[in-house]
């Protein structure tokens, strides 16, 4: 080849030994492999992310009944709460400037770890858990569940860290009771601020069983069900809970709280 025939070829540009149509045709079937097979992961990417998320979905609805089951505990409570408040907002009202210590005694009380100050008014303290929650938000699951499913379980997890803080704030407010366990005058504004007191704990003990209520309404529009476990923890809460308490103890109340959320029940329709 004369050096003009290879100027020319170079003007004209790069063409490959076996011309541009098998050249083509090479490079669309290394194309098509390199699509083929980020298709094929992404598929099993999914399929190993809808795995998780029904798994996960199953560990919240789990966490969600228990949270449930304790709730029911709270029902079935209620009344004797509601009575005790009665009764030391009563002694209150009626004193003439002297006070009675008025400690609560249960009727059982094997309570090793007694408390060395006397408790005047006894909510149960409880753990509201969303372990399940927090560690499938680290994850990231919940960039993989459907809005509508994300947008449920957010509600109740909303409900279950208000009931945390509600028994909290309770435990602390039972506490300034504490002098009402000892004899003694009692002025007008130490009369006050316990009654004061009395009705912060009224409200709360409202609050609770409000939202022990729509936490069940929600938790029937889930896909779990009370498990034997479940069911047998809430029986061993209402007998532990009636020796110590009593009869006012209303077991049917955390029986129908439960109700639609019983093995076999179909999951639950209406507004979200």
């Amino acid at each position: 080849m004369s050096p003009t025939e290879r100027a020319l070829g170079a003007s004209r540009g790069w063409r490959p030994r076996e011309g541009w149509r098998i050249f083509a045709g090479e490079v669309g079937i290394i194309v098509v492999g390199v699509l083929l097979a980020l298709g094929a992961q992404e598929v099993a990417d999914q399929w190993r992310w809808s795995k998780d998320v029904a798994r996960t979905k199953a560990d919240l609805d789990s966490e969600i009944l228990g949270n449930v089951v304790l709730s029911a505990e709270r029902v079935a409570i209620s009344q004797c709460l509601r009575g005790r408040i009665a009764e030391l907002r009563d002694a209150l009202v009626a004193t003439d400037g002297s006070w009675k210590a008025m400690p609560f005694r249960g009727l059982v009380d094997t309570n090793p770890n007694a408390r060395v100050m006397p408790v005047v008014y006894r909510a149960p303290s409880r753990v509201w858990t969303t372990d399940v929650w927090e560690q499938a938000k680290d994850k990231g699951l919940f960039n993989h569940m459907k809005a509508e499913e994300l947008t449920r379980y957010s509600g109740v997890y909303e409900q279950l860290r208000g009931l945390r803080t509600e028994n909290s704030d309770e435990q602390t407010l039972q506490a300034q009771l504490a002098g009402l366990g000892f004899d003694g005058a009692i002025d007008p504004t130490l009369r006050s601020q316990a009654l004061s007191t009395l009705a912060q704990l009224d409200a709360r003990n409202h609050l609770i069983v409000l939202v022990a209520g729509q936490l069940a309404v929600v938790a029937s529009r889930l896909e779990g069900r009370l498990s034997r476990a479940q069911l047998a923890e809430l029986g061993g809460y209402i007998t532990s809970q009636r020796a110590f308490r009593g009869v006012c103890v209303d077991e049917a109340a955390a029986r129908k709280l439960l109700a639609p959320l019983m093995p076999g029940k179909p999951v639950a329709t209406g507004p979200q």
